[in-house]
């Protein structure tokens, strides 16, 4: 397997203990979907250092460092699977190592730490631990699974997650987008200052495909001159145009060719045909 098939092959079964995972909390089998949670995030992290430097996933550093003419190189990767990973612990070294001391993974250390141990007890037979705790501990660590998608691996979580529509019916996880979504809303929203010196006020509508989310204008425009419409909780995208009348948002579901091509929402085309009645 070349690097770009690893790459691929860590995220397929990234996305598969995660799915399994997902698909066993709402089964209420809360003690497997821990087991699968924890091997989930784990491959999350080792994408990250892979993606960094593929052989830094290795446990051994003789495996990782090559000295090669008088000079220490990494070690070419080799993905027959003979070579033992790194373990958490380690995991959060090697993000040291190559730089990433913000990352996520140390402002949730202590919540991905409690999921480890709990998975460790349950795996071992000891059988102690409350759903109350199983369940808690998993919906503490989903916002930094969606965070860690999006801001260190750089994918969208709702295309790298099969899952993604079960993620979003967990209450939590969805109001957690929701908070995301106003952060996000505040961030591109041109401030009353901005309105005064002619900026225009920003397109907001209620998004179509979730309860409470906002689709917003985020400024990405087709060959066609249509606008795009984005919700941050549920990351539905939608085109849309304006009625050049009314300034109506006319969304892409409600699209009818001949009122496109008027520039017209249908309240206004249906009034101008009143008054040429």
């Amino acid at each position: 397997m070349n690097l770009v098939e690893v790459g691929e092959a860590l995220k397929e079964n990234a996305n598969d203990f995660i799915s399994r995972s997902i698909d066993e909390y709402n089964d209420k089998d809360y003690k497997a979907a821990l087991i699968n949670l924890w091997s989930g995030i784990l491959l999350l992290l080792k994408i990250w250092i892979f993606k960094k430097q593929p052989s830094m996933i290795y446990l051994k550093w003789e495996k990782i460092i090559a000295y090669d003419n008088g000079m220490l190189k990494f070690s070419q990767f080799i993905s027959d699977g003979s070579y033992q990973t790194v373990d958490y612990n380690e995991i959060k070294e090697r993000f040291k190592f190559l730089g990433n001391c913000r990352s996520l993974l140390f402002e949730y250390d202590k919540v991905l730490d409690e999921i480890r141990k709990k998975r460790n007890r349950i795996e071992h037979f000891v059988h102690d631990i409350k759903e109350k705790e199983i369940t808690s501990a998993f919906v503490k660590v989903l916002p930094f699974i969606n965070d860690f998608i999006d801001q260190e691996l750089d994918e969208k979580v709702n295309e790298y997650l099969d899952c993604w529509d079960e993620f979003l019916h967990i209450d939590e996880v969805y109001k957690y987008r929701l908070s995301k979504m106003e952060e996000f809303i505040h961030s591109i929203s041109p401030s009353q200052r901005d309105i005064q010196h002619g900026s225009a006020e920003m397109i907001e509508v209620d998004c179509t495909n979730c309860e409470n989310g906002k689709l917003v204008d985020i400024g990405e425009y087709s060959s066609l001159g249509r606008g795009t419409l984005y919700c941050k909780a549920c990351e539905y995208k939608t085109e849309f145009i304006e009625c050049n009348n009314c300034s109506r948002i006319i969304l892409k579901e409600s699209f009818d060719s001949f009122l496109e091509e008027t520039g017209m929402c249908s309240d206004c085309l249906d009034e101008i045909c009143k008054r040429n009645d």
